[in-house]
């Protein structure tokens, strides 16, 4: 008789708890919510400059060779450095000798190349924190041995605040754009309940083309750096 009555007794509190539990999922309202996608974009004029500046020299030994483009590289670096470039923004990008052969006519037979001499290559990222006076910066590289220059590029130094601005902007264009989109159905906006950062923030770099240079002297228009960010977010709706 007892183990039928706790049975029965525990039936029945088992069965109370679901048809409970079932009310309280009924009677929970559904959340409302806004998913809208915003963008931000930050020009900004560049305060910096970075550039490639090779030295290359072709001689009989290799010693020659490699001795002609280290006179020169301390002779450009000496020159960099009385300009104002900072010794943290020169960096030895490359160091390379290579054999030089004799050409052969095509009417010649084919026979083991002759190697007439070596040509040594030394390579230097520069940067500059003054781009008013790069234009003049190219001229003295070039005066001192550089006969090459190449991946000029104008860029931020500050360039996470841009960042960062270019997100609250973005921010702030969700939620203008949510709330046109509630006032028209009637609703109120209410709080951002999720953020998404689509992608990051892309902070694109203009380039220029490689340079083989006598002369340097020319216009620098290193023109504006753009910042864009793009946001997913998802706001709650009220009555």
């Amino acid at each position: 008789m007892t183990p039928r009555f706790v049975i029965g007794l525990s039936f029945s509190l088992l069965l109370s708890l679901v048809i409970l539990s079932n009310h309280s999922v009924a009677a929970e309202p559904e959340k409302r919510t806004l998913h809208v996608t915003g963008s931000g974009e930050v020009h900004q004029t560049p305060d910096a400059a970075e550039l490639y500046a090779a030295i290359s020299a072709v001689a009989r030994s290799a010693k020659d060779a490699m001795a002609e483009v280290s006179q020169k590289g301390h002779a450009m670096l000496k020159a960099a450095e009385k300009h104002g470039i900072e010794k943290r923004d020169i960096q030895t990008g490359s160091i390379s000798l290579v054999p030089v052969y004799e050409r052969r006519r095509r009417s010649e037979p084919a026979m083991e190349p002759k190697i007439t001499g070596y040509r040594a290559n030394l390579r230097y990222r520069i940067a500059s924190r003054k781009i008013k006076t790069f234009g003049t910066l190219l001229d003295v590289l070039v005066e001192a041995g550089a006969n090459n220059v190449s991946g000029v590029r104008f860029f931020v130094t500050e360039h996470t605040k841009i960042a960062n601005e270019a997100r609250r902007r973005a921010i702030a264009d969700a939620r203008r754009s949510a709330a046109v989109l509630a006032t028209a159905a009637g609703v109120k906006l209410g709080p951002a309940i999720r953020i998404e950062d689509n992608g990051g923030v892309s902070v694109p770099q203009p380039v220029a083309r490689s340079m083989s240079l006598r002369s340097a002297s020319m216009p620098i228009a290193p023109g504006q750096v753009s910042a864009r960010a793009q946001v997913r977010v998802v706001f709650s709706l009220l009555d």
